[in-house]
Formats: C-alpha cells, sequence, structure tokens
C-alpha cells in the first residue's frame, strides 16, 4: 500500500520571503512617495512663480502707454512706463543717502494665426531728458548726485547691463563704476539701444524687458529744490 506523501512547509523560511516582499513594498511605497512629494513642490515653485510674474507684470503695467502693431507676419506691442518727473528737496534725504527710481518698459512680438516667417520688429531705447536742475560735473563721477543705468531682462529676473558708451544729440557719454552714466546737468536724448532686433526665434512669441534706474544721491553741501522731468522709452521702428 503506497503512502501518501506529505508536503512539508517551512514556516520560517516562508516568514523570510514574507519579510522580503514586506520591505520591497514598503521601499516601493517610500520611493514613489519620494518621487511624488518631490513633484508636487516642483510644480507648487512653478505655479509660484509664474502666478508672482504675472502680478508683477500687471503692476508694472497699471499706468502704461500702450502702443500696438501688426502685419500679416507678426504682431508687436510696446508697453512704456517711463516717465519720470522727481522733486528733490531738503526732507528728500531724511532716512536715507539714495533714491532709485526704476522704470521697467517692455516689448513683445507674437506670431499672427497666418504667419509663415519668423519675422520680428526693429526698436531703439531712449532716455530723454526734458528738465534737469542738478549741477553738471566738470569731469563724470560716480559720485555725482544724478546717475542713472540700464539693463534689459528677457524674464524680469536676470539683468544684464549696459556697459558701453552712450550717444546724445551733441556727444558721447562714457560708463563709470557700477554701470552708471553721470547725467547732472544734462538735457538731451540719451540713445541707450539703437536698431534692435528682438526675433521669435522659432517661438510664437518673445518679450525683452528694458529697465531704468534713476539714481539721487545725497551730497554734500548741495543744493536743494531741485527737479528732474525725463522719459524712458521704447520706439518701435519696423518690422523685420
Amino acid at each position: 500500500m503506497n503512502k501518501k506523501e506529505k508536503n512539508l512547509i517551512d514556516d520560517k523560511e516562508d516568514l523570510e520571503i514574507k519579510k522580503v516582499a514586506s520591505k520591497k513594498n514598503n521601499s516601493d511605497t517610500r520611493l514613489l512617495f519620494i518621487v511624488l512629494f518631490a513633484l508636487f513642490c516642483f510644480t507648487l515653485m512653478k505655479s509660484l512663480h509664474y502666478i508672482n510674474y504675472y502680478f508683477r507684470v500687471k503692476e508694472l503695467n497699471k499706468n502704461a502707454e500702450i502702443i500696438e502693431i501688426s502685419n500679416k507676419d507678426a504682431y508687436a506691442s510696446i508697453i512704456n512706463n517711463g516717465t519720470i518727473d522727481k522733486d528733490i528737496d531738503a526732507d528728500s534725504f531724511a532716512n536715507t543717502e539714495e533714491i532709485v527710481d526704476e522704470e521697467i518698459n517692455s516689448i513683445e512680438v507674437k506670431k499672427t494665426k497666418n504667419s509663415t516667417s519668423e519675422s520680428g520688429v526693429i526698436y531703439d531705447v531712449k532716455y530723454i531728458i526734458e528738465n534737469n536742475d542738478f549741477s553738471e560735473n566738470f569731469i563724470a563721477t560716480s559720485n555725482s548726485e544724478l546717475l542713472v543705468k540700464f539693463s534689459y531682462s528677457y524674464d524680469l529676473e536676470n539683468w544684464n547691463y549696459v556697459n558701453s558708451v552712450l550717444t546724445t544729440s551733441s556727444s558721447n557719454i562714457s560708463p563709470l563704476i557700477g554701470n552708471t552714466y553721470d547725467i547732472a546737468g544734462l538735457t538731451t536724448t540719451l540713445n541707450v539701444a539703437s536698431n534692435q532686433e528682438l526675433k521669435l526665434d522659432n517661438k510664437d512669441s518673445n518679450i525683452i524687458y528694458w529697465k531704468a534706474e534713476t539714481i539721487f544721491r545725497k551730497v554734500q553741501n548741495a543744493d536743494t529744490n531741485k527737479n528732474l522731468k525725463c522719459k524712458f522709452i521704447i520706439n518701435y521702428k519696423s518690422s523685420m
């Protein structure tokens, strides 16, 4: 008579297998949680960045002059915020040694619906000084009571400063320490950038921001009650 063989199960070995499987499942769960948490943080940071960008642009443009140009290949929009009319008196530097007036303009080009080219725009950037009561220095100096510096950006975060000789209707102005220009006493137009090209660069739209930082500095024994009036503007020239 044949005896039925019994299948013997090693409980200890089975328990070890379950422990290994459990550890692997826990490890996979933790890894998935870490990946999902990292993805959530990345998405949140990106969202906050775009929200901040949106409200900053909205704030910048609340009192802007808007110029719109379009043709069959491209649409361009210029936003000029750069009207400066600043009075300086004895109380202006009560709590500071320096006052900075920051103006940001922008120009954007977009591809039109039926566009078949990589068209863009050509433009100028100018700083037009209409009234200037600040005393001109015999030799330009970075210690002047009135300075200005210019920069441009494609994202409102990373700025590239202009550090080249600027032309006016009658002379040239060289940059000083800190990418600044001494404009005390000048009543003229500074050609900050001429014949600049803003291309689409294989994108549906492209934008560039230009910034002027007008710096009023406290200078010992300087006269008070002064005014600076100027315009910082982007001028459209033509389509490409």
